[in-house]
């Protein structure tokens, strides 16, 4: 065990994952949340009698879920016996870029990232890695995402044992894994990847605000039929300030037209505008650097290369600290990415996305009123 990875006050504790919590909490400046001590808390209760885990954690966006994962990469650096490291699995790539910057930041310890094209974590080692989706998948079936494109060239057949094995040993994190499923493409491998979990006991954690009853009432079967030992958070009903905070804050939702767009904007105050494709986010913020000279106008969608990605990230991060700006985005701010804003202004989508959206207008715990127009005659063809 490496010591200069772990906080010195968490390695002089009993090391406990709610120890663990505590320390982050202190460190990162976080309240501690009753439902994540729950979560930490049921953990402990279940490694210790040797279970397989099977969880899902429900909490509204910005709660703080992904302090599950970061206490159990800590834990982990002193007590390897039940895990050995955390891989946390997410469905778009401006969310892992922000996830590893947190947890970086965070722990004081190293942290992984890996997705197509980002070769950080190849073998998935570190404490904690954040990877894609699609790249968690292959990896797990051997199909090494390192030599993507010699495979694609058919160069290489791509087998890669080592990093099955090294998700074997692992705590697997599935962030608001009803993205994947939905996804035509990934629906199948998804499941045939789950099953090869289970047979190896791999412990699993789904971390959602918002998942269907129909994927919840999967999850349970398998568990169930796999011999694992299930738990779904909270409980009971859930109850702290965070929740009674956001029971207080108001929001104003009214249905727009698109043509409206201009008019709905306030330059005096951070705005936030999520529409369904590429194409179409491209041309309103062409049209809105244009005629917003005097405030900061910024695009975010997944088609940009490497170097672009890595350049939006660092913007991003520094525009967040302002109080007004204009942030044209398509759905790959839906989930988990830090940001909230005063007006948010949406494409028509599907209820979950639309829930995901919303959780980015008024997000932060002071901030107590938002204003969300929903544009009914917005194009949906992703959707169809």
């Amino acid at each position: 065990m490496n010591k200069n990875f772990i906080i010195p006050e968490f390695s002089e504790s009993s090391g406990s994952m709610i120890d663990a919590y505590k320390v982050l909490c202190r460190k990162a400046g976080f309240k501690p949340r009753s439902l994540i001590l729950e979560v930490l808390k049921s953990l402990d209760e279940d490694f210790s009698d040797n279970r397989s885990i099977l969880y899902i954690v429900k909490a509204p966006t910005g709660y703080g879920k992904t302090s599950i994962s970061l206490s159990a990469a800590l834990f982990s650096l002193k007590n390897a016996s039940f895990f050995e490291k955390v891989i946390h699995v997410l469905p778009l790539r401006a969310i892992v870029e922000d996830a590893f910057h947190k947890a970086n930041r965070y722990l004081g310890l190293a942290a992984g990232k890996q997705m197509m094209g980002v070769s950080i974590s190849p073998f998935l080692l570190y404490p904690i890695t954040f990877v894609t989706i699609d790249t968690f998948l292959w990896d797990t079936i051997k199909l090494n995402t390192k030599k993507w494109s010699e495979i694609l060239k058919e160069r290489e057949y791509g087998y890669d044992y080592f990093t099955q094995a090294s998700i074997i040993v692992s705590l697997i994190f599935f962030d608001e894994v009803h993205m994947v499923i939905e996804n035509d493409n990934l629906r199948k491998i998804f499941f045939t990847v789950l099953e090869f979990l289970t047979e190896n006991r791999v412990p699993i954690i789904f971390l959602t605000a918002t998942m269907p009853p129909s994927y919840e009432k999967y999850f349970i079967n398998l568990a169930k039929v796999k011999g694992y030992k299930y738990r779904c958070f909270p409980e009971n009903e859930l109850k702290d300030d965070f929740i009674e905070n956001e029971e207080k804050k108001v929001f104003h939702i009214r249905l727009e037209k698109s043509e409206n767009i201009g008019k709905l904007i306030d330059l005096k105050k951070r705005n936030l505008i999520i529409v369904n494709t590429v194409r179409r986010a491209v041309e309103i913020y062409k049209n809105l650097k244009r005629y917003s000279k005097d405030i900061d106008v910024m695009l975010i969608h997944g088609r940009y290369t490497l170097k672009d990605r890595e350049e939006k990230a660092k913007i991003l991060e520094k525009l967040k600290e302002k109080d007004r700006y204009i942030i044209v985005s398509t759905q790959v701010v839906e989930a988990g990415v830090d940001i909230s804003s005063d007006i948010l202004i949406t494409d028509l989508a599907p209820p979950i996305s639309l829930i995901q959206r919303m959780g980015r207008n008024a997000r932060y715990f002071d901030e107590m009123e938002g204003y969300i127009y929903i544009l009914r005659d917005a194009p949906h063809s992703i959707y169809n």
